[in-house]
């Protein structure tokens, strides 16, 4: 007879309202019940969630054994997703289709990729309600997915409601916290449970039992201390009045075979199907069968579409310690045998498998290696990468198979962007091989995580070790040259010595080539050290401000990576965008921007949709689309809020939409805005990039009004470039302070700036010409010379115009206006006429 639900009402009343406030505003909810054991959780989600509509609910369960499962309790969600028109046949196949991928590739955060794919699947399926239950056992990765989906609903306005039920645990304290985090208090709930009310479990129990009185009820109700999971199976059980003694009594009827059955469902400690079972058994299925209905009559396990579970956690815990600990170490040595025979390449199963067998106590190794080559490997979370490193520690150092093991650790920690742990097993595995090859891979390898972590010493000393002995092969000698041009530019800031090391990189990368009868000829690790080369040696030409030479190594990028996967070749595309761009050809830079923003968005790959959208956003500006522009932003601006640790290689996305919301938006909040944003930005190539548009925006638009901030803007500017030390942005800042020196009424400072900036000597490219225009036209002006300045500002329109550089093209025709003013006042109209509808 079904139980019927008594008690829990302003509980359950908070819930719907809960819910029902989610769909009618088309807002993220969420609500988390927390409760011991037994205390009505999970039936209290089940009313709640029948105010919601079962057609558009999907259930999250945990179990503990799958707990260290990449995703495992989100596989339902992913499945309903999975069927959404247009964006759910992406998601399928990132989620259950994808192979592995090229271990070096450049997009390597599958996990993300999921996310973002789920989110946008969600975008088409309209409102849902997920119901979480067991949150304490929900693996890592499923929870990390609810939050990405969480914080994307609240971006973009989604009907999506969380209902989730935890025991009192770190789990459900994070989660908790999460939810506040991510959404206001109208818009969550924390409820924690405690024992059913003595008038509630009076009803509930003879409800049941309708032959109790109040008294027997009540005492009941004691003895189950308000439990109604203790007081359901005390009302049914006609006599036994202690909780022990009843699961004991149910434990000791059951005939072998069940409690066989029992006792494997209760490690396992997840469904199993009948047939499962009865392979780990090694029963028959109709054997099986007999024994799981025997269980199911009983109350102890649950069947639901052809699988069986314990039917609480309660049962499962009793069964479990009561099993002795060699039962249990047999039986999980069995569990740990199975799976990883049902497993291949699954790494899913893998862990769950290795699980297993550390609760077995058999040895690891195998299970690990066969983890750290699986496709999956890299759906792995922190805490999965942190057990594999303890059991390695474990076994002990002889040979080269621990060795091996570090390695595949040090190389997957590095993939998922846990560079302490890359860093601290590639040095162990330079420490113990005895293989001069592997040492001086581990060191590279090790140093380049030092990069990451901005440890400029620690890398230094790592290929120092490396260079110890000459290179054992030509592709080991380019990627230590590399790795320390790398070092050398962004981290020591010596722009002439890492330029020199990429080119002496990019000699021995064309050798390579050479030697293997071309590019044609060079296998895919080789192809991807050339492609490393080639990046660092355009980094060192856009430092040096030698645009050609960035748009030469751009274009043997393209070539070289058509035979790498889609990732080098997207990066290939925004390389030749980053290239394009300063020389003045934003339209074809923009085709490239555009292509490799498509090709990632089709793919979803986050990563390198950010790199490529602050590409296209920034063109877009310069062509004077700025409305498409900051759209783009805004889209960039919330996938950095999903991803959290973005890539920042082309500069801070708030910064850039700040600034371009001085053309859209009120220009005080914009200009407050991107103070912030210049107090918060801890590199300084990108700092002094945001105090620049600042001192330049203010000059043009305040003049002489504006003097002291602009002068003090230009300070922060020179601090930071102090700082970064790139010989390219120390050029256009001082060209840029001509300009703006100029126009707050300081010409003989801004003649001077100029003139520093001239004898330079640089190469000619369209953009370094107009810089130097828009300073000499500023300088004239000052001077009070303004047929001087209209025969510059003639030149400059018609660069702008040719080039479709429309935003810049604006402020130029502007100042043509000025200028005209008192020698040709039809003209002047004419090109503030211009302007305006060009701005319009």
């Amino acid at each position: 007879m079904p139980v019927p639900f008594i008690g829990r009402r302003s509980e359950l009343a908070s819930l719907a309202s809960l819910l029902r406030a989610a769909r009618a505003k088309r807002t993220p909810t969420a609500a988390l019940v927390i409760g011991e054991p037994g205390s009505g959780k999970s039936r209290l989600l089940k009313e709640a969630a029948a105010s919601w509509g079962v057609e558009r609910t999907v259930r999250v369960v945990g179990f503990e054994t799958t707990n260290a499962i990449p995703l495992a309790a989100a596989g339902d969600l992913l499945r309903l997703l999975s069927e959404v028109p247009d964006e759910g046949p992406n998601l399928h196949r990132l989620s259950f289709e994808e192979p592995g991928r090229a271990r070096f590739a450049n997009e390597r955060r599958d996990a993300l990729r999921i996310f973002e794919a789920a989110q946008r699947a969600l975008g088409g399926y309209g409102p849902l309600l997920v119901v979480i239950d067991d949150l304490q056992w929900v693996d890592e990765r499923s929870v990390a997915l609810l939050h990405y989906l969480l914080r994307a609903a609240g971006q973009t306005g989604r009907s999506l409601a969380f209902l989730a039920a935890a025991r009192p645990s770190p789990a459900a304290a994070t989660f908790g916290a999460a939810l506040g985090a991510e959404l206001g208090e109208e818009h969550r709930r924390v409820l924690e449970l405690g024992p059913l009310p003595l008038e509630d479990g009076v009803a509930l129990s003879r409800a049941i039992d309708g032959q109790l009185d109040d008294r027997a009820a009540a005492d009941l109700w004691r003895r189950a201390k308000g439990s109604p999971f203790w007081l359901e199976a005390l009302s049914r059980s006609r006599g036994v009045s202690d909780p022990a003694v009843l699961m004991g009594e149910r434990l000791r009827t059951l005939t072998g075979d069940a409690g066989s059955l029992l006792a494997v469902l209760a490690v396992a400690a997840r469904p199993l199907l009948v047939e499962e079972a009865a392979e780990l058994l090694d029963w028959g299925t109709p054997r099986t069968g007999l024994a799981a209905d025997e269980l199911v009559t009983r109350g102890l396990v649950v069947s639901v579409a052809g699988s069986i579970r314990v039917g609480h956690d309660l049962i499962r815990e009793s069964v479990a310690h009561s099993l002795p600990a060699t039962a249990r170490r047999r039986l999980a040595a069995r569990l740990a045998e199975w799976l990883g025979g049902q497993a291949g390449d699954d790494a899913a199963l893998l862990r769950e498998a290795l699980g297993h067998q550390v609760e077995s106590g058999l040895p690891t190794a195998p299970l690990i290696e066969r983890l750290l080559s699986s496709s999956g490997r890299r759906l792995l979370d922190r805490a999965d990468l942190r057990l594999l490193g303890t059991l390695i520690d474990a076994i002990p150092p002889a040979g080269e198979g621990r060795v091996a093991l570090d390695r595949g650790l040090g190389e997957l920690a590095a993939a998922l962007g846990d560079q302490e742990l890359a860093l601290d097993r590639w040095t162990r595995v330079s420490d113990e091989t005895s293989d001069l090859a592997t040492r001086q891979e581990a060191e590279i390898e090790a140093a380049q995580a030092a990069f990451h972590l901005r440890g400029g010493a620690t890398a230094h000393e790592h290929l120092d070790r490396a260079r110890a002995a000459p290179p054992a092969s030509p592709i080991l000698a380019l990627r230590l040259l590399t790795r320390e041009a790398e070092v050398e530019l962004w981290l020591d800031h010596e722009t002439e010595k890492g330029a020199r090391t990429a080119e002496r990189a990019l000699r021995v990368a064309e050798e390579m080539a050479t030697a293997s009868g071309g590019i044609g000829g060079l296998a895919p690790d080789q192809r991807r050290a050339y492609f490393s080369a080639l990046l660092v040696a355009s980094d060192a030409a856009l430092q040096q401000d030698r645009a050609r030479e960035v748009m030469r190594l751009s274009e043997l990028m393209l070539g070289l990576v058509q035979g790498l996967d889609e990732e080098s070749r997207i990066a290939g595309s925004l390389r030749s965008g980053f290239a394009l761009r300063p020389l003045g050809r934003p339209r074809e830079a923009e085709a490239r921007y555009r292509q490799a923003w498509d090709e990632s968005r089709r793919l979803v790959l986050p990563t390198l949709m950010l790199e490529a959208g602050h590409g296209l956003m920034r063109t877009l500006r310069d062509l004077g689309r700025i409305e498409e522009a900051r759209t783009i932003a805004a889209a960039m601006i919330d996938l950095e809020a999903r991803i959290r640790n973005a890539p920042r290689r082309w500069g801070n996305t708030s910064g850039i939409l700040h600034a371009i919301e001085l053309a859209l938006s009120d220009p005080a909040t914009a200009l407050r805005d991107l103070r912030h944003d210049a107090l918060e930005e801890s590199d300084p190539h990108y700092r002094l990039s945001i105090y620049q548009v600042m001192a330049v925006w203010q000059a043009r638009t305040g003049g002489d009004r504006a003097a002291a901030q602009v002068e003090s803007d230009l300070a922060a500017a020179r601090e930071a470039s102090g700082l970064a030390r790139c010989p390219r942005c120390a050029s256009e800042l001082i060209v840029v302070s001509a300009e703006a020196l100029a126009r707050i009424g300081r010409p003989d400072a801004a003649r001077l700036e100029l003139a520093g900036w001239q004898r330079q000597g640089t190469e000619a490219y369209l953009q370094r010409d107009l810089w130097g225009m828009r300073a000499a036209a500023a300088i004239a002006m000052a001077d009070g010379l303004p047929e001087e300045a209209v025969s510059i500002l003639d030149r400059a329109t018609k660069l702008l115009l040719e080039a479709g550089l429309l935003e810049d093209l604006i402020w130029a025709e502007l100042d043509l206006g000025r200028a005209l003013v008192h020698l040709d006042r039809t003209r002047a109209v004419a090109a503030f006429t211009s302007a305006a509808r060009l701005a319009e």
